[in-house]
């Protein structure tokens, strides 16, 4: 009997263990994460896609330029857990700002460094064509 149960009990801690580790992939890189400075006003009109994929943070964004100006940011897949305020919020200080250098929503850190790395890769992508 004390075999069986201590079996289970090993078996519950293996599963809070991996859950704990799929659920923190990509925390630390994402967490201290920075940006640069972009320069929009040089890019050609048009519609861009980014994409970051940091552990379970993974989406993919289209940002939309024109006349040297952000316009738009719209989600294309989104990550696992967000909420539409991180998510929309973001999106809205960016374009108001036209820089990634922007503030994150309070308790969504990381969730807001994931959406500025699709718009940064987007953003790039604009820049390399």
């Amino acid at each position: 009997m004390k075999k069986k149960i201590l079996i289970v009990l090993m078996v519950i801690v293996l599963i809070l263990w991996l859950t704990f580790t799929f659920f923190n992939r990509g925390l630390d890189e994402l967490e201290n994460q920075t940006f640069a400075p972009i320069n929009i006003s040089g890019l050609p009109d048009g519609t861009y896609h980014g994409q970051c994929d940091q552990g379970r943070w993974k989406n993919e964004v289209d940002v939309v330029i024109e006349a040297g100006v952000m316009i738009s940011i719209t989600s294309v897949d989104d990550m696992m857990i967000t909420t539409d305020e991180a998510r929309e919020g973001i999106f809205e200080r960016i374009i108001g700002a036209q820089s990634l250098m922007v503030d994150s929503i309070a308790g969504a850190t990381v969730t807001c460094n994931a959406y500025k790395l699709a718009v940064q890769d987007a953003l790039q992508s604009a820049t390399n064509r």
